[in-house]
């Protein structure tokens, strides 16, 4: 609840500041932006919901090694899932909204394409809340996180008092988002003794790896074409074909590979 309350008045807070700084076009931009943020996060938080009861089953049965490998891996899957659709999402942002709202207001494209980074960033840590939520330790944890997401209210105030600049607030969501997710981090470490080193191996590195290798190819092919359907059409095929080459390369173990493998052979079957 503390939470939900939170992200609440994050986005009240900056409409407020997007009314009192600038005119109301900027504000029909923030509305588009937050509504595909929101579309690309619920699609993401689905994954985390199925895997919170064998989280939760796992933590009663004292086997804190398979909670955390669940909790990491459900955070890989969902982290890759959100960038098949992210990637091609981000590059092509100009022409899906041209398509879409024929009169794009400005400054449109680059606050969605501010608060995709800003999900990009706190996905790295949501699933640890499976944790939490599990050991029953939310209290905390949703204190000082919903706390840290509330400084964007007044950090941006007081920034925008100097400079009237639409994307100043959009930078201020990122550097919060990255203070969101070491405060997870943080308290995770504190009051779930997690492990940061697991953490960082088995989620961070794998799915960071992926996050910057994945759009290169789609880049390329985006460029490489002149702007219309087919080239949106061959920037998601690109992208989708490049994260999944990515994710075989550096976003698997080689024990998860060879299980694919398997499983892969197994249907062939």
């Amino acid at each position: 609840m503390i939470g939900v309350l939170a992200g609440l008045f994050r986005n009240q807070g900056l409409i407020i500041l997007l009314n009192v700084y600038f005119n109301p076009i900027v504000n029909a931009a923030q509305t588009i932006g937050q509504q595909i943020y929101g579309v690309v996060n619920q699609l993401i938080s689905n994954v985390y919901i199925a895997s919170r009861p064998q989280i939760t089953k796992y933590h009663s049965q004292r086997n804190d090694i398979n909670m955390w490998r669940l909790i990491f891996l459900s955070g890989k899957i969902a982290y890759f899932l959100m960038l098949i659709i992210v990637i091609p999402l981000f590059i092509c942002i100009d022409f899906i909204l041209h398509k879409w709202l024929g009169n794009v207001p400005p400054y449109t494209s680059i606050i969605c394409r501010l608060l995709l980074i800003s999900l990009l960033i706190e996905t790295f840590t949501n699933q640890l809340f499976g944790g939490f939520q599990a050991t029953n330790r939310l209290k905390k944890v949703q204190s000082i996180s919903s706390t840290i997401l509330l400084l964007n209210i007044p950090v941006s105030y007081l920034i925008l008092k100097f400079y009237t600049v639409v994307q100043l607030p959009y930078l201020v969501i990122i550097i919060i988002s990255i203070l969101y997710s070491c405060s997870i981090i943080y308290v995770a470490r504190i009051d779930l003794c997690m492990s940061v080193r697991m953490f960082l191996r088995e989620l961070f590195i794998p799915t960071f790896l992926v996050l910057i290798t994945a759009p290169i190819i789609p880049v390329v092919v985006f460029l490489s074409i002149k702007e219309g359907w087919s080239s949106c059409v061959a920037t998601i095929l690109s992208s989708i074909v490049s994260v999944f080459i990515c994710i075989w390369i550096f976003g698997i173990t080689r024990c998860e590979r060879n299980k694919l493998k398997t499983i892969i052979k197994r249907k062939l079957r």
